[in-house]
């Protein structure tokens, strides 16, 4: 039959491959295995490695203005201290002044929407319960209010992004002493 000979040579050199194919001990075996699961810890360490060194550079690259961040908030609380004690009677009555009150007014909004664009926000805890994580307490006063209570602010504090850069300064309540 003229057919069924290629079909055996085929057959036959399938065979003849098997039969190539290198005998590989068990010792080299196991090396191969050793070698392949090492190559796989390689690759999975530096993935990880990857993905922490792009974490430090996204931490980095977020906090990067923290010094700058607690410097020029001061400046902003300049700002809140004029507006604070800026005589209204006197503003009201003087057109120049009222401009210049206005103006100051305006830059203190920009610089403020400036912050919130950069994730600098202001910490003004009046009325709060004291937090040791965002407060620092420059003293005490005897009241009749729950003990812990936020009475004053003596200065803001700050936040960056949610990290705190600066704590509010703040004076708490404590309970009365009983004489």
């Amino acid at each position: 039959n003229p057919q069924a000979k290629p079909a055996q040579a085929k057959q036959a050199s399938a065979a003849d491959k098997k039969s190539e194919e290198p005998v590989i001990d068990p010792k080299t075996k196991q090396l191969i295995e050793d070698l392949n699961n090492k190559l796989l810890r390689s690759v999975a360490e530096l993935e990880n490695y990857k993905k922490r060194a792009e974490q430090q550079i996204s931490e980095i690259r977020k906090y990067a203005l923290t010094d700058f961040a607690k410097h020029i908030t001061e400046s902003a609380e300049n700002f809140y201290r004029i507006m604070d004690h800026a005589p209204e009677e006197l503003i009201n009555q003087d057109e120049t002044l009222k401009k210049f009150y206005e103006g100051i007014k305006f830059t203190k909004e920009d610089i403020l929407k400036t912050f919130q664009k950069h994730g600098i926000e202001r910490i003004f805890p009046l009325n709060q319960q004291f937090d040791h994580h965002q407060h620092q307490a420059v003293s005490q006063i005897e009241s009749d209010e729950v003990e812990g209570k936020i009475l004053q602010i003596v200065q803001a504090g700050y936040t960056l992004n949610g990290r705190i850069i600066k704590e509010a300064m703040v004076i708490t309540a404590k309970a009365k002493q009983s004489k």
